[in-house]
């Protein structure tokens, strides 16, 4: 959530001149109500992470190997979305409104423009840079640690476990309890 609040100011920061007749108060709301679609999006970005880490026997949970494996999994896919925001702090000043799936419309044209777009938009890949190994930097690394012996069988504890996470992540796919 953190990195999505920096991006959200860093946003706000490189377009300042688009929000300057929203008043502080609707300022600050659509920063509160971002925490709310930063979590959602949070949630369906690591859903292959999560999934990955309950869904398997503890004896895979101890392997060094896996959790290198979901650790990878975790960093590819955020740092993707994360990059995304980056973009927006200047895409944003020629269409008016954020990024979504029409990404893949622009990546031909990007990918002829890239030298272009890199002499003039460098400070992104400085941005994204200093996001991405501060990311990495304060990840846990993966340890080998130790399953505790349980009573309680792990299959079945698993399923209850998976099926609450998922739960949980339905809930944050839909941004709360609300109907819309």
């Amino acid at each position: 959530m953190l990195f999505y609040s920096i991006l959200r100011i860093l946003f706000f920061l490189f377009n300042t001149p688009s929000f300057q007749t929203i008043s502080y108060a609707q300022i600050i709301d659509s920063f509160i109500l971002g925490l709310r679609f930063d979590l959602s999006a949070i949630c369906i970005i690591n859903i292959l992470y999560v999934l990955g880490s309950f869904m398997l026997s503890p004896r895979r949970w101890e392997e060094t190997f896996y959790q290198k494996i979901l650790q990878n999994l975790f960093v590819i896919s955020n740092l993707a979305f994360l990059s995304l925001g980056v973009i927006d702090l200047e895409y944003y000043k020629f269409i008016g409104r954020r990024t979504n799936f029409e990404i893949n419309s622009i990546m031909g044209d990007a990918v002829q423009q890239a030298p272009n777009l890199l002499g003039k938009y460098w400070y992104l890949g400085i941005v994204m840079f200093v996001l991405s190994w501060i990311f990495i930097k304060f990840l846990p690394k993966p340890s080998k640690g130790k399953i505790q012996n349980s009573s309680v069988p792990w299959y079945p504890f698993n399923v209850f476990v998976s099926l609450f996470i998922a739960a949980l992540c339905i809930l944050g796919f839909r941004g709360g309890l609300q109907e819309k």
